[in-house]
């Protein structure tokens, strides 16, 4: 299935935005990357599965990735 020019668009913010809250959180910049990315592939994986993105949606993947990272730690 192949997505929107936009939505890659808005994915792409979604991820720069991620990596910037990672890294106000303390994370290294291969740390908060990494994170970020792994944000990237759940948007993408919703957007693909029909979903829609939403600032709702990618503040709970943010927040669930956070406490991920916090547990491995």
């Amino acid at each position: 299935m192949s997505i929107s020019e936009e939505t890659e668009k808005q994915i792409q913010q979604y991820f720069e935005r991620a990596k910037r809250i990672y890294r106000q959180k303390g994370l290294t910049e291969a740390d908060a990357e990494d994170c970020a990315a792994e944000v990237r592939f759940c948007l993408l994986r919703n957007v693909q599965r029909g979903g829609t993105l939403s600032n709702a949606y990618f503040q709970r993947v943010v927040r669930t990735r956070q406490r991920l990272k916090k547990l491995l730690e």
